[in-house]
């Protein structure tokens, strides 16, 4: 992903929270029901904190994707904590994240299009199959 593809999708990140808009909620609203595993996951959650993680988590994407030391790290300790000897996220739910987060995403930034989901799903699978490798 080249400088200016990641510089579009985080400013496609930065439109969803204009206006009292909330990606992050959407999301949820969306993923939790995405899969009939998912909410089972999230049963014991404290979503006030997982709000925030996810918001640093997809900037940990959005960071690796572009080539950052600093996005590695971060997505490093997302492998480590998602992997099966931990919270045991199976590599199969990281779909129905991406397409949660995707449809969220075309929702509620203004100027989402083809080309910017292509970005979208570029520096995602990019991120996720790290994470994956983890597992």
């Amino acid at each position: 992903m080249t400088k200016e593809d990641a510089r579009l999708v985080k400013r496609s990140f930065s439109r969803c929270f204009i206006g009292g808009k909330n990606v992050i909620d959407r999301f949820y609203d969306i993923f939790l029901h995405s899969h009939p595993d998912i909410a089972g996951k999230f049963k014991h959650t404290d979503f006030i904190q997982q709000k925030l993680l996810l918001r640093q988590g997809i900037n940990c994407i959005l960071m690796f994707a572009e080539g950052s030391y600093a996005g590695e790290f971060c997505l490093e300790e997302i492998k480590v904590s998602h992997n099966k000897k931990h919270i045991n996220i199976h590599p199969s739910y990281y779909v129905y994240w991406r397409d949660s987060l995707l449809k969220a995403l075309s929702e509620d930034d203004p100027e989402y299009n083809q080309e910017l989901e292509q970005l979208w799903i570029q520096a995602i699978d990019y991120g996720i199959k790290f994470i994956a490798d983890g597992y």
